[in-house]
């Protein structure tokens, strides 16, 4: 420690006054300026200081040592700061920062981390990030890393390393929510588990025309055309499959069964405790019932009927009658009823011996008939498979 030599040349103590006489490194004494030649600022550098009366406070008694008594910093030595140094200094801190409280603010431009250029737009406020691989705005909760937005060269997007899911909220209601298994919901889904790869709580409209018109309550408008199975439907509603294409059903064991063949044939199939066809209106099937399918009265004419079901003139002898339908395999069964004015009224069974048609005559009396129909009667048929 360092030793001061003070001389009894005066009073020591209340105003008056003394003069040093000597002094023991590392303490220098000029005239009534002591000076510190090596003390240690910081444990390892040193530095200087010298220090008078004017320094000394009667009052407290501390000796003040600052910049202008000692070493001012610089940029390669330690020391003081002086009064432009505390300007500069508050000026790079404060001027743009505002602490209220334990917060501080800053909204009087834009703030850039990485970047002296920060982006700007006329009216906006912006923060900037940016990096040699990218910009990342992270958070955390209690320390755990959490939503981050991140963009690179190759893409930009929400990253969410925690296994919860992630909602986007208007007026504080969640609107749409992507599940924490990759699923996503339109609707109030917060506390409910989306287990569809896109679930819509709501209705639905599709379409230019459509997407500004309300469809009905939890359900859909769809402007264009519609393939379930196919990748190119070519009608409003286009089924593609192998086995039943159609069900309309009242529950699960009551319904209306639609299936196309891989021949072309359609199968209308009634399911249920009491299944029919029941027709409210009148019913045009051209090309499955016959209604008076007359020939000339010409001995031997002939006549081609596609149909199922139906009534046919026979207005002379001779005639050939031959039916054709989709539906008429070689163990088809056709029925022949007819009844004439004063005539018995007769039938006949024929099976048809080849696929795809059936050929009538009426010419022999040996066919089989009850009573072998004269012209102009009039004969129902009928397909049985």
């Amino acid at each position: 420690m360092a030793e001061v030599t003070i001389s009894t040349g005066g009073e020591q103590t209340g105003s008056g006054s003394g003069s040093v006489t000597t002094a023991v490194a590392p303490l220098s004494i000029t005239t009534d300026t002591i000076s510190i030649q090596d003390a240690a600022a910081d444990g390892s550098t040193k530095g200087a200081a010298s220090f008078n009366p004017n320094d000394f406070n009667s009052s407290s008694g501390n000796i003040s040592i600052d910049y202008t008594n000692g070493q001012a910093a610089s940029g390669s030595n330690k020391g003081f700061l002086t009064s432009a140094d505390w300007t500069a200094f508050n000026n790079k801190v404060s001027s743009q920062w505002t602490t209220s409280g334990s917060d501080i603010y800053y909204n009087t431009g834009n703030v850039s981390v990485g970047t002296s250029s920060p982006f700007t737009s006329p009216g906006f406020n912006s923060v900037t990030i940016n990096g040699t691989s990218g910009g990342i705005l992270a958070t955390k909760v209690n320390g755990v890393d959490a939503l981050r937005f991140r963009s690179i060269s190759s893409e930009s997007g929400f990253l969410e390393p925690r296994n919860v899911p992630m909602i986007f909220y208007t007026n504080a209601i969640d609107r749409l929510v992507i599940g924490n298994n990759g699923n996503i919901g339109i609707g109030d889904f917060y506390t409910t588990t989306i287990n569809s790869k896109m679930s819509i709580k709501g209705n639905l409209s599709i379409g230019s025309s459509y997407s500004l018109t309300a469809a009905p309550t939890n359900g859909a408008i769809i402007e264009g055309l519609v393939g379930i199975g196919v990748s190119s439907p070519s009608v409003a509603l286009h089924v593609l499959k192998t086995t039943e294409q159609l069900r309309l059903a009242y529950n699960s064991s009551n319904y209306f069964s639609t299936t196309v063949g891989s021949s072309g044939i359609v199968t209308l199939d009634a399911v249920g405790s009491s299944a029919s066809f029941v027709f409210s209106d009148s019913v045009s099937t051209p090309n499955l019932i016959a209604s008076n399918k007359g020939i000339d009265t010409t001995a031997g004419d002939s006549a081609t009927i596609n149909a199922m079901a139906g009534r046919f003139r026979k207005d002379a002898t001779g005639e050939t009658f031959t039916l054709t339908n989709s539906f008429i395999t070689a163990n088809s069964i056709i029925l022949l009823t007819w009844a004439t004015t004063g005539i018995t009224g007769g039938t006949k069974t024929v099976v048809v011996a080849d696929s795809g048609s059936a050929t009538i005559t009426f010419e022999d009396p040996t066919t089989g008939l009850a009573a072998a129909p004269s012209a102009n009667t009039d004969i129902n048929f009928i397909v049985i498979n």
